[in-house]
């Protein structure tokens, strides 16, 4: 498994250049290039996959899940960082500072 830094607020989150999706009414399907396999992702997750499209630091993907979803900062900072260090871990998704 790959090793990736800690994700914390100030992390920079973009797609790994080749990674592949597609968005769906239900989510959003994407291919993990570590593994060769299709993740499926909720809504949330979905969304988090479409804002790292630009760089983007988690801190802004936080602010805008609880923006658009019902979710409280601290569920979606964990969350959010969860879900980034689960992706960036399956190639899905670059981290950096």
């Amino acid at each position: 498994m790959a090793r990736i830094p800690l994700v914390d607020l100030a992390t920079v989150v973009s797609r790994q250049r080749l990674s592949a999706g597609r968005s769906l009414p239900s989510g959003a399907v994407v291919l993990a290039t570590r593994g060769r396999r299709l993740l499926k992702l909720n809504a949330i997750g979905t969304r988090i996959w479409e804002l790292a499209a630009d760089a983007m630091p988690v801190s802004d993907i936080v602010a805008r899940i609880c923006e658009e979803f019902d979710v409280s900062p601290d569920r979606a900072t964990r969350d959010v960082t969860a879900f980034v260090e689960d992706l960036a871990r399956n190639g899905i998704l670059e981290v950096g500072n």
